[in-house]
């Protein structure tokens, strides 16, 4: 498990990113959570669309 420092005991962090935010799942969508400020930014409402926006299927 990665460590979360945040209010928000629903988060459930997948990975990481080198400027120390973290990708969550929350409430079956996926989350960027931004540390500095321990808020998130919806990026995808399933896993499966989130890899469709994160990937090229040649």
């Amino acid at each position: 498990m990665l460590p979360l420092d945040s209010a928000d005991n629903s988060l459930i962090p997948f990975a990481s990113d080198p400027a120390g935010n973290y990708f969550v799942l929350r409430n079956g969508k996926i989350c960027l959570w931004q540390h500095e400020i321990d808020e998130t930014i919806e990026l995808a409402d399933t896993f499966t669309n989130f890899l469709k926006k994160t990937t090229r299927i040649k």
